[in-house]
């Protein structure tokens, strides 16, 4: 018997209605736990009912779902708790009611589902990582703008499109890959990779082959993606020319990455342009804040820039920390005196 031979059992199953299903095992029967649970002051029911407030259920039964077992799941874990002969036999043994959390049915299934399903992320990875980048160990890189580079670029009369990734590690110091994948027409599941480094390496040589497939597909410069395609088709789209993708950079004020000034769409309405100014001049509450004076004197392109920074960035702060800093080495690079940057 479970029960501790030397010290009185405990009423510790008071106003505690049991039920069995399934077969537990051995002496585990009907009337020894219902015997067990009345001596220490609890009620095992020979029906389910609503009063039930504990289950004690066989793993088979469980796995199986039987009729009282989905009962008592649709009356959920706070009403009714669905637990194993382990939880019965442990209060008893230790004379005291225990939580049921690592005793219940349904936590262990989700625990074990848990499990599966990072073994199949482990597996899938890896067959991922055999044509492009293992996304258990890479995550997509974002920069200090929040521009996540994970780059569509789509050809509309037969829908194909590249998905152009920028992975960093998850491990530091961080390595970097390039990596895009393929899809040859509109509803393709199954992509085809296109990995140009066969190991990851530094941040500038995998950006590099960022840049350089992108303005090979697209025919524009990363640099000057906001300007748009220049032309439709390298050449006359004869044999051997391939035609070109389209890059739509994103809109609605969402971060569009460090975009050299020269290459930053104007706002050439007045009306803008006087909204921007006032929109700098607001900055001017904020601590550490520049001067009223050097506000004053922002040039209109200047204000162009400043209104960009305040519709990307989520907060003032982050804003007066880019207009007063350089983007830092971990960021695209912009070339010489170019160091301005913008956002959508």
């Amino acid at each position: 018997m479970p029960s501790s031979l030397t010290t009185k059992p405990k009423p510790i199953f008071k106003s505690l209605v049991l039920s069995i299903t399934g077969s537990l095992g051995g002496q585990w029967t009907e009337p020894n736990i219902t015997r067990w649970v009345t001596l220490r002051g609890g009620t095992v029911s020979p029906i389910f009912s609503e009063s039930v407030t504990h289950l004690i259920c066989s793993d088979e039964e469980f796995k199986r779902r039987g009729s009282l077992v989905r009962a008592a799941l649709r009356r959920g874990d706070k009403k009714c708790k669905v637990v194993t002969r382990d939880w019965l036999e442990d209060c008893m043994s230790r004379n005291k009611l225990l939580p049921v959390k690592e005793y219940s049915l349904a936590e262990k299934i989700r625990r074990e589902n848990a499990r599966k399903r990072r073994e199949m992320a482990v597996v899938r990875g890896m067959e991922i990582g055999e044509r492009g980048v293992n996304p258990n160990f890479y995550h997509h890189y974002h920069d200090l703008i929040f521009f996540r580079y994970e780059v569509t670029i789509s050809r509309e009369e037969d829908g194909a499109r590249y998905i152009l990734s920028l992975y960093e590690s998850n491990a530091k110091p961080h390595m970097y890959w390039f990596c895009a994948k393929f899809y040859k027409r509109k509803g393709d599941a199954q992509p085809n990779y296109y990995r140009p480094s066969g190991t990851p390496g530094s941040f500038w040589r995998e950006f590099g082959a960022f840049e350089a497939f992108f303005e090979k597909k697209t025919g524009v410069r990363w640099e000057r993606r906001l300007l748009g395609n220049a032309v439709a088709v390298v050449g006359d789209g004869g044999e051997g020319m391939e035609r070109l993708f389209r890059y739509l950079p994103p809109t609605g004020g969402k971060p569009v990455g460090f975009v050299p000034a020269e290459f930053i769409p104007r706002l050439e309405r007045a009306a803008e342009t006087n909204q921007t100014v006032e929109a700098v001049n607001s900055l001017q509450s904020v601590q550490s804040a520049p001067s009223a004076q050097s506000v004053q004197s922002v040039q209109p392109d200047q204000a162009v820039q400043s209104v960009h920074l305040i519709q990307s960035c989520k907060s003032v702060e982050s804003v007066q920390w880019t207009r007063t800093r350089p983007p830092p080495a971990t960021t695209p690079r912009i070339s010489g005196a170019r160091s301005r940057t913008s956002w959508a």
